[in-house]
């Protein structure tokens, strides 16, 4: 499945105060909100899904394993969520980078 995301930020105001931020660049009640700070904040950042890898849940967690661009350079992320009232209340993520597959150091990829 091929899927690219964009982010509606002017939904974002309808989570304020409901949510906490677990990334060191994100800040909580803003929706995670990461234009501050880090990365997020550099002009002419690329944060880009190009592929979902994986989505499981349970309860009220739920990861997502997804491939794309972060800062012009091939990524994987892992984002994990928690939900309450079907709304994302908190979040964690890991991003790394992909490098070429001659220097991986196995063949198990990032997924």
């Amino acid at each position: 499945m091929k899927w690219s995301s964009s982010v509606d930020v002017g939904q974002a105001s309808r989570f304020r105060d409901k949510f906490h931020q677990h990334n060191c660049f994100g800040e909580d009640n803003k929706s995670g909100a990461q234009v501050t700070s880090g990365p997020f904040a550099k002009p002419g950042f690329v944060y880009k899904v190009t592929k979902v890898h994986r989505v499981l849940g349970e309860g009220n967690f739920v990861l997502v394993v997804n491939e794309g661009i972060f800062d012009d350079k091939p990524s994987i992320f892992y984002d994990f969520y928690r939900v309450e009232n079907a709304m994302i209340v908190e979040h964690w993520d890991v991003i790394e980078e992909i490098p070429p597959v001659d220097q991986w150091k196995n063949k198990n990829g990032k997924v």
